[in-house]
């Protein structure tokens, strides 16, 4: 008796979870879903692991987060940093001379970037520009510090208008601020 309570409880609090994502988040978990059914009927052992991943790492983070910080700009990071880490992945393979263990994290990687670029979100280049743009204005009076420097950006903007995450803008502004300085 209790377990199923609990059970139900568990159900009710990830509909509510689901309920707060943004509607760009709740379309890209359907798809994911989606892609993975389609991928076991077809036997696509890659497609599927992949996207097996990819949402075992979505559950994990939306585990870690506020359920009004589910959104597209939350999917993005975590595309990203998969993107990344086969990228790492294959690089240390083939050191190792394991040439089919990296070209398996290459066809990992393609998979997740058809994903990553159906999301609703600005590309890096776009954000490079912008972030480019914003220093050069806030930069033309003289040198500026890094922190002076965030305290001068509009997030609800950068949200809102760019389309782009915080994270993504921030590291964005400290690799060219750098770059800028030198």
């Amino acid at each position: 008796m209790f377990s199923r309570s609990l059970g139900n409880t568990r159900g009710m609090l990830l509909s509510q979870v689901r309920f707060q994502s943004t509607q760009a988040y709740k379309d890209a978990i359907a798809t994911l879903k989606t892609d993975l059914k389609l991928a076991m009927r077809e036997k696509n052992q890659l497609k599927r692991d992949t996207v097996k991943g990819l949402l075992s790492a979505i559950k994990n983070k939306e585990i870690d987060t506020k359920p009004s910080q589910h959104n597209e700009f939350l999917l993005f990071e975590l595309y990203s940093k998969a993107i990344t880490q086969r990228k790492d992945s294959a690089a240390e393979y083939l050191k190792l001379d394991r040439a089919e263990l990296a070209e398996k994290e290459q066809k990992e990687i393609e998979v997740i970037k058809t994903y990553l670029a159906d999301l609703p979100v600005a590309t890096q280049e776009e954000i490079d520009e912008k972030v480019k743009a914003l220093l050069e204005e806030i930069m033309k009076h003289g040198p500026v510090k890094i922190g002076q420097v965030f305290g001068k950006v509009q997030w609800d903007v950068v949200k809102n208008e760019w389309k782009a995450s915080e994270s993504a803008v921030r590291a964005t502004i400290a690799k060219i601020h750098r770059q800028m300085s030198q």
